[in-house]
């Protein structure tokens, strides 16, 4: 990454979750006073906790809930 002499880079690792909380993106355009340039890249997939899983897709939750209970009996 090319960087000009009155440029600071800063790289952090966030959660996509707390990035779109717009805590992170408030943050910094304060810091920068609206200056900033912003850029977000793919790292790796991994689990969310069952409590966010049914906070975003109730509706599938329930669907393979039902799923479940149907193939217990």
């Amino acid at each position: 990454m090319a960087v000009k002499k009155l440029e600071k880079v800063k790289l952090a690792k966030v959660k996509l979750t707390k990035a779109f909380g717009h805590i992170i993106f408030s943050s910094l355009r304060t810091m920068t006073s609206g200056g900033g340039q912003f850029s977000m890249e793919f790292k790796k997939v991994m689990s969310c906790p069952s409590a966010v899983a049914d906070a975003l897709y109730p509706k599938q939750v329930e669907k393979l809930k039902a799923e479940k209970e149907a193939a217990k009996k």
